[in-house]
């Protein structure tokens, strides 16, 4: 199946290129003129780009307010963006909203093509780690925790509040065997913190003098 790549540039001649050179290098390339049809294009699942190439100066949206769109739907596709209006600081707040990369316009098509290829290698990476994760929130569902008892549902409700407060630091206690490595994969898998490893540590194996150094660095 070939690659798609969203291009959204309100210069027709621009996005006919792009659309063009893609073709050629065996992509799926789609155009936008305005960055709000491509946004209801993503509405449908079945039209996801593996790579965004957007202008920063759009109509109703600039490129840094498109990366704060997608951030904010969880839209996890490497973004170039693109601009003719290069400097510095436009760079780093176009990186820091979450652009993988930034091409200056004129744009060089064989640096295009070399950050397209890195692009689509991030991308095929997140879908993997995505697979990954899903299959871990599925093995540790919050129902998981079984038991009908007023302690037990206290504890699933518990779990399901503080998977909405992700920086909320929680220590799970309790006798051995009570499930407290249960609860806390539970919580970790079904909140935000998922997008980040599960690394457990078992302390009493650790000498004292290592302790301190393999918990706080």
């Amino acid at each position: 199946m070939k690659k798609r790549v969203f291009v959204v540039d309100d210069e027709p001649k621009i996005g006919d290129l792009f659309s063009n050179v893609l073709q050629r290098d065996g992509y799926q390339g789609d155009t936008f003129m305005n960055p709000l049809d491509m946004l209801d294009r993503l509405s449908d699942e079945t039209q996801h780009p593996d790579v965004i190439l957007a202008d920063m100066m759009l109509p109703d949206l600039s490129g840094v307010e498109l990366l704060e769109v997608l951030e904010d739907r969880g839209t996890e596709v490497p973004v170039i963006i693109m601009t003719a209006h290069s400097s510095v600081q436009t760079a780093v707040e176009a990186m820091q909203h979450g652009a993988f990369h930034y091409l200056q316009k004129p744009v060089n098509l064989e640096e295009m093509r070399a950050l397209l290829k890195k692009a689509l290698e991030l991308h095929d990476v997140q879908k993997e780690l995505k697979t990954i994760k899903d299959k871990q929130r599925a093995a540790y569902p919050i129902d998981g925790i079984l038991g009908d008892s007023a302690a037990v549902i206290e504890v699933r409700e518990t779990i399901q509040t503080l998977c909405q407060a992700p920086s909320t630091t929680v220590l799970f206690s309790g006798e051995t065997g009570v499930g407290k490595n249960l609860a806390a994969k539970t919580l970790h898998y079904n909140s935000p913190r998922s997008k980040n490893a599960f690394t457990e540590i078992n302390c009493a194996a650790l000498p004292d003098n290592l302790l301190e150094a393999e918990l706080f660095g």
